[in-house]
């Protein structure tokens, strides 16, 4: 298989074709993309690809199908025939850029049968090629009970319903999901965020699949952009929960207003470039140690009383919902609230905490301090907003 597990991977959404010249691709290779997700499969593109060392799970080669509101739901496998493929098989591009291909978007759980089937003659046709699929977060809807209320998103009647039958029934060693929390002061997406985290992460350690993320990098309008902060809060969070991938949504304009991606169309740069660059910088050092880890849950501390009402509510919620795994004799104490991510060694069994700030996603100046102890070994650590930090014991 192209696609290499043995580290810790970033990806993006989105490349333009107005962008296959080396200097835009330089600029992906800069920002510290390994992989690009839904893009096209030209020679041009691919041969780019390959000269700067950045994967592909393409959309371009077989369909990709999207859930969409849930009225097509249970219809995937009627796209995705044997002839389909081997229609595409004949055509299909040589390139080790190529690592695969996106083949399902936010799937209902009436589809993961016909998933399961489509994926093992995937694998026989393709041989090594990737399968990509990612699922709905906890704000898609639910079955309801009268006829008007029938159209469903996720195909069940709770988001841990969902997950639960995707494990049972999709055959494959990882679980991705997108979610995007700050998605204007009025929408609930923030809310219900950490639940997501934590029902997924759970489904990911019983399970034993890797935990892959699809972060909010852009917006609806130019007047959400995001924060540097903000950005930076959804990457450490992700990997507290366990996530060994994380991807950018988007590079290139996607489904948000041009002007808050990364790249608009043109090459011109939006200033999430560079606040992703500096990110994905931090994120590929601390993935490298990370990724000698196992996660094994998440604990909440400090003064959750006082952190920003809409993430009190969470964090509560997440300390009363605890994990197994945790190693109690760790402590640690902040004046303001913090999340650690537990992690254990694959070698030598020796523990580790990745503590998140979590006193405030909405305030750039939200500072915690605190110390994190185990046995004779004590850690000082000052976080900025937005902000993790790693500590090995």
């Amino acid at each position: 298989m192209k696609f290499p597990r043995d580290r810790f991977l970033i990806g993006a959404y989105f490349y333009d074709d107005t962008l296959y010249e080396d200097k835009y691709m330089k600029d992906a290779s800069d920002m510290g993309i390994d992989f690009l997700v839904q893009t096209g499969a030209e020679k041009k593109f691919l041969d780019l690809c390959e000269k700067y060392g950045i994967g592909v799970l393409s959309t371009k080669i077989l369909p990709r199908w999207w859930g969409s509101d849930g009225s097509n739901a249970g219809g995937y496998e009627k796209t995705m025939s044997n002839e389909v493929m081997l229609n595409a098989k004949s055509t299909y591009p040589d390139s080790s850029a190529l690592w695969g291909d996106y083949l399902v978007d936010e799937p209902s759980s009436k589809d993961f049968d016909g998933i399961t089937r489509v994926i093992k003659e995937y694998e026989k046709i393709f041989p090594g090629q990737f399968p990509y699929i990612n699922l709905y977060p906890n704000y898609a809807s639910v079955a309801q009970n009268t006829k008007e209320q029938a159209i469903s998103q996720l195909g069940n009647a709770t988001y841990a319903e969902h997950i639960d039958e995707y494990l049972k029934k999709v055959d494959l060693d990882y679980l991705c999901f997108d979610y995007y929390p700050f998605q204007g002061s009025n929408c609930g997406t923030f809310d219900m965020y950490l639940e997501n985290l934590d029902i997924a992460a759970k489904a990911c350690r019983k399970s034993g699949r890797d935990l892959w993320l699809i972060i909010q990098t852009g917006a609806w309008l130019t007047t959400q952009n995001l924060k540097e902060f903000q950005l930076r809060w959804q990457a450490f969070l992700s990997l507290a929960y366990g996530s060994t991938v994380i991807m950018h949504a988007t590079y290139c304009k996607g489904w948000w207003t041009e002007d808050t991606s990364c790249v608009n169309s043109d090459g011109s740069k939006n200033p999430v470039y560079y606040y992703a660059k500096r990110l994905n910088a931090d994120l590929h050092a601390l993935g490298e140690r990370l990724f000698r880890y196992r996660s094994t849950g998440i604990t909440v501390h400090g003064d959750i009383e006082n952190a920003h009402p809409r993430l009190a509510s969470q964090l509560m919620r997440q300390k009363n919902n605890p994990d197994d795994g945790i190693i109690s004799s760790i402590s640690i104490t902040a004046d303001g609230a913090v999340l650690a991510g537990h992690f254990t060694n694959k070698d030598s069994g020796a523990p580790a905490v990745l503590i998140v700030n979590m006193k405030d996603a909405f305030d750039e100046n939200a500072k915690v301090c605190g110390t994190v102890t185990l046995g004779e070994k004590t850690f000082d650590f000052e976080l900025p907003s937005g902000e993790g930090n790693f500590f090995e014991f």
